[in-house]
């Protein structure tokens, strides 16, 4: 038997059952803040629930869910009958409910692989309740693809779309150089015409850099860089005649999962680092660390997703692996036919 509880706040969350939630999100964020910072940087009509799940003998957490429900502007699909009868407001109720963990990256839930089944049963539980209430008029799920596959009883969807989710690439080198020897030639040799090109003909340097970095100019706030000294950050740069020209946070994270994020500072068509050299400057660094075993790559905090499937390649043919989440969206009014 499967127990949840409900939190309106990650804030509320106790903090003895975090550990386990981070083991849970281990492959998803570094850490807790991540996602606090998600809830508090979001719009203050979007209101959260949170589902920490219990298995039947112990008093940690085995599963998380997360429930958006976000204000519908209920005066763009009033029928001409609702708008007549003014006194009616309960249209100035209505919420979409959006079912994801973290952006859903992951999909709606994660949990403990001997749970998984019973957990995504009282997950789908959980969703039929929600399917009742009178001011849910929309209903956003996303779906890990192969893992999950929750549905709505009464309703069919009226939109279904795809996105990929680029998901780490695994330590299968002892250095950086066997990594490099293990790509097909054409990029290997694609990659160190790169290097060259920045290091030797570009005459840039790379550093790294523990937090706090003293005698650096960095463009963001102290405030920021705080924070992420109190994560163990380390930071990653490209520097040319004492400027900076771009830079990599890597954060630890936890059971060998190191992430990355890249900054680049000098304008997109003019650059002389290309994207390619901030991950492959991250999968240097991700291969000196002994205790590194898995690299992600993260775009404003969350891991990078594409729409289009023909972006993936520049990164599969460097080792990283990918999966899919279907975003499918249910709707009771005419006219929302696509999420707010």
């Amino acid at each position: 038997m499967i127990i949840v509880q409900k939190f309106h706040s990650l804030h509320e969350i106790d903090p003895e059952f975090i550990p386990s939630i981070e083991l849970l999100l281990k492959e998803e964020v570094p850490n807790f803040h991540f996602i606090e910072r998600a809830q508090d940087g979001s719009p203050e009509t979007d209101l959260y629930t949170y589902f920490v799940f219990f298995g039947p003998t112990q008093n940690t957490p085995i599963g998380f869910g997360q429930v958006c429900l976000r204000k519908v502007p209920s005066e763009n699909f009033l029928t001409f009958g609702q708008k007549m009868a003014f006194w009616n407001k309960d249209h100035t109720h209505w919420r979409q409910a959006i079912w994801n963990v973290f952006g859903g990256n992951s999909g709606v839930c994660l949990f403990q692989s001997k749970f998984s089944r019973s957990g995504l049963e009282k997950m789908q539980e959980i969703i039929f309740d929600y399917e009742t209430r009178k001011d849910i008029v929309a209903q956003d799920i996303h779906l890990l693809n192969g893992v999950q596959n929750f549905k709505l009883k009464n309703s069919s969807p009226i939109l279904s779309r795809q996105r990929y989710v680029l998901e780490s690439l695994p330590k299968d080198a002892k250095t950086y150089q066997d990594y490099l020897s293990q790509l097909k030639p054409d990029t290997q040799k694609e990659l160190k015409a790169e290097w060259k090109k920045i290091v030797d003909a570009g005459g840039v340097n790379v550093g790294d850099y523990p937090l706090p970095v003293e005698n650096k100019e960095f463009p963001f706030s102290k405030e920021e860089l705080a924070l992420w000294a109190s994560w163990g950050a380390t930071i990653l740069t490209f520097e040319k005649e004492k400027k900076i020209l771009g830079c990599l946070l890597m954060v630890p994270g936890l059971e060998g999962n190191t992430f990355f994020e890249p900054f680049p500072f000098e304008p997109g068509g003019n650059a002389v680092v290309s994207d390619q050299m901030y991950i492959q400057y991250a999968l240097l660094k991700f291969h000196d660390m002994k205790e590194a075993r898995r690299c992600h790559i993260l775009k404003g905090g969350a891991k990078l997703t594409f729409t289009d499937k023909e972006e993936l390649p520049f990164f599969t043919r460097m080792g990283f692996h990918t999966k899919e989440i279907s975003e499918v969206f249910y709707s009771k009014l005419e006219g929302l036919t696509v999420p707010v």
